[in-house]
């Protein structure tokens, strides 16, 4: 568990942790991330594309409104952000 101060990288290092014992094997859950922070991790492709897969997977109630966000813009190309909003029958973005 992570817990301090603002804008200490709790944040970064829980989603590093996560993705560091996922890879082991380990079953991992992250959560209590702000979206914006969230945003963050998912910028960066390996962690992103595995975080944003796991939000789908837990129904994750912020990704009902990723079209809508404009943090999440960048993801709007990528085919696995494709497939998800597909899946989750959303409109296509603004």
């Amino acid at each position: 568990m992570f817990t301090g101060k603002g804008g200490v990288g709790k944040t970064s290092l829980a989603a590093a942790t996560g993705v560091k014992l996922a890879t082991l094997n380990y079953r991992t859950l992250v959560t209590q991330v702000f979206e914006f922070q969230l945003s963050d991790v998912l910028r960066k492709k390996a962690a992103g594309k595995y975080y944003l897969e796991q939000s789908y997977q837990e129904h994750a109630p912020w990704l009902v409104r990723i079209q809508s966000n404009p943090n999440y813009d960048f993801l709007h190309s990528d085919p696995r952000y494709q497939a998800i909003v597909k899946k989750m029958g959303l409109p296509p973005a603004s």
